[in-house]
């Protein structure tokens, strides 16, 4: 039976709307098609579905079942690590499936190391893995407590064991709790290291920085080979470039020709005082 009802519009006008009842056999019609649709959707779904895996365990048999792939040998390149540790560390060994090793996981088990910066691993086929490792080189000596400690150009400390001699030292640093792999965010040890890295550079050349004085917090204090004390202070890479600059030109000025700085305070913008010997 039709259900009326009615409408009004803005105009006045009535309108008689008219909705007609489905049979029952057009109704159980609309639900099949519904049906099928579904099921068609679900069908296509589990086709997607057995094909991806179909081809997963497709290309497990090429690859990571293939006795051809099995490693044969592993090409460790590092500095100061023994390629037996680094193997061992990273848990890869001949006779693996040289695509069943997870690349991703292996660099991440060396990058835990404190010595190491960065890892490198990849496949040469049919049957070499390559795995390249850079270690982090120490620029400074940390000296706290009676002992030393060494630094990269990132702040990561170094055991011992990457001592080298003729480093600058860095002194007054007061944190209590220090170990291998522990990375130095004080500011004025990080101020020290790029110091550092600057006078690696050509422009810089002759300027030679032998110890820091870290413990002052409003500026740094460091010594030159020559024994001129220096106190710097700079608010941001470019000044510390340009006070740099001006040190490296000072201490060749023909004003200071035949004479010795004593002690030159950088800590102003320009037009710095100095005293001689």
């Amino acid at each position: 039976m039709a259900r009326r009802n009615r409408k009004k519009y803005a105009s006045g006008h009535t309108r008689l709307l008219v909705k007609a009842r489905l049979s029952p056999a057009a109704r159980r019609e609309k639900l099949f098609r519904g049906g099928l649709t579904i099921l068609a959707i679900v069908l296509g779904a589990g086709v997607i579905i057995g094909c991806w895996f179909g081809a997963g365990r497709l290309i497990e048999r090429l690859f990571c079942q293939n006795e051809a792939f099995t490693i044969q040998t592993i090409n460790v390149q590092s500095a100061r690590l023994q390629p037996a540790y680094i193997k061992r560390r990273a848990r890869v060994s001949e006779g693996m499936n040289l695509f069943a090793v997870d690349i991703v996981e292996k660099c991440a088990l060396l990058e835990e190391l404190s010595a190491v910066k960065s890892v490198r691993i990849s496949r040469v086929l049919p049957d070499t893995l390559r795995i390249k490792v850079t270690e982090r080189v120490p620029v400074a000596r940390l000296r706290r407590r009676g002992y030393n400690m060494y630094v990269d150009p990132d702040g990561y400390v170094l055991g011992e064991q990457y001592r080298v001699d003729g480093l600058p030292c860095i002194e007054g640093y007061r944190a209590r709790k220090l170990a291998p792999g522990d990375q130095i965010s004080d500011p004025r040890v990080l101020e020290a290291l790029a110091l550092l890295a600057l006078c690696e550079e050509p422009r810089f050349d002759g300027l030679r920085i032998v110890r820091f004085y870290v413990a002052r917090r409003d500026y740094l204090l460091f010594y030159l080979q020559d024994g001129c004390k220096v106190e710097f202070q700079a608010a941001d890479t470019p000044e510390r470039e340009r006070k740099l600059k001006d040190l490296a030109l000072t201490l060749v000025s023909p004003e200071h020709e035949g004479k010795k700085l004593a002690w030159i305070n950088m800590r102003v913008d320009r037009n710095y005082p100095y005293q001689y010997r």
